[in-house]
């Protein structure tokens, strides 16, 4: 099993909320070069090739659940679960 620390859990816990690495860093008060820090870190402890495939793994091993994700008060703000700017398709 990967152990993770609390603020990586945070992290792959907000990128399964499918928020970006700055949307990640203004929820969590830190830059967006550290959030990168991290999900480059998490990835490694994953052997993840992407973020996706962290996120995938986590749920896999139970250090993320269902549940978890989608009780995270951050979500993109949009109504079908599409990226910013892809809505309208």
């Amino acid at each position: 099993m990967v152990n993770l620390t609390s603020r990586q859990i945070d992290v792959v816990r907000l990128i399964a909320n499918g928020l970006t690495n700055q949307q990640i860093g203004t929820e969590l008060g830190i830059s967006a070069y550290t959030v990168r820090s991290h999900v480059t870190n998490i990835m490694d402890r994953f052997d993840a090739v992407n973020r996706v495939q962290s996120v995938y793994k986590a749920l896999q091993e139970g250090t993320l659940n269902v549940e978890t994700c989608n009780n995270s008060s951050s979500s993109p703000d949009n109504t079908n679960g599409m990226p910013e700017g892809r809505q309208n398709e």
